[in-house]
């Protein structure tokens, strides 16, 4: 892997990050335990960081049959307008009197197969009720793993100064 590049710094010891353990609580969501090494501490961390940002990556969803234009979604707020965009115009254009009132609600869609325990075809309000659960279970998600990653970061920082003091 290589020399620490501490090694030349005035009051550093060199010290490999597998020798640093972790000592704060245990993580379930990281699967991180209390004693693990710090280097195995920072491969969970950024396995699960490359996990959230794959699953709001615009690249991850196939919309081309959404979109008009030869270029998709740029990013994941795109992606969502675009079906925001696409659910009006569906409604505007199925109301019998042009006005947007029609019971659209309970139009059959097919549903995306990580959706599919519902069925593979729902209604849409039922359907657009189980994006937003999932959205909000993500944004809950990146949250709460941001502030971990902040505490990490910190507890990471507070031992480096330790071993940086060590006689």
């Amino acid at each position: 892997m290589g020399n620490p590049k501490n090694r030349e710094s005035e009051g550093c010891a060199a010290t490999s990050s597998n020798c640093v353990i972790w000592q704060g609580p245990d993580i379930s969501f990281l699967k991180l335990c209390k004693g693990d090494s710090i280097s195995l501490v920072m491969k969970k961390m950024a396995d699960k960081i490359c996990s959230l940002l794959t699953i709001t990556s615009a690249g991850s969803y196939d919309v081309s049959c959404l979109s008009e234009t030869n270029c998709g979604p740029k990013n994941f707020i795109e992606v969502i307008q675009l079906l925001i965009d696409t659910i009006c115009i569906l409604k505007e254009a199925s109301s019998p009197t042009g006005d947007g009132v029609t019971n659209f609600a309970e139009t059959e869609l097919a549903v995306a197969t990580c959706f599919q325990g519902e069925g593979v075809v729902q209604p849409l309000a039922q359907y657009v009720s189980a994006i937003g659960v999932l959205l909000c279970n993500l944004q809950t998600t990146v949250i709460s793993q941001t502030a971990t990653i902040v505490a990490l970061d910190n507890s990471i920082d507070e031992m480096q100064s330790q071993i940086d003091n060590l006689p």
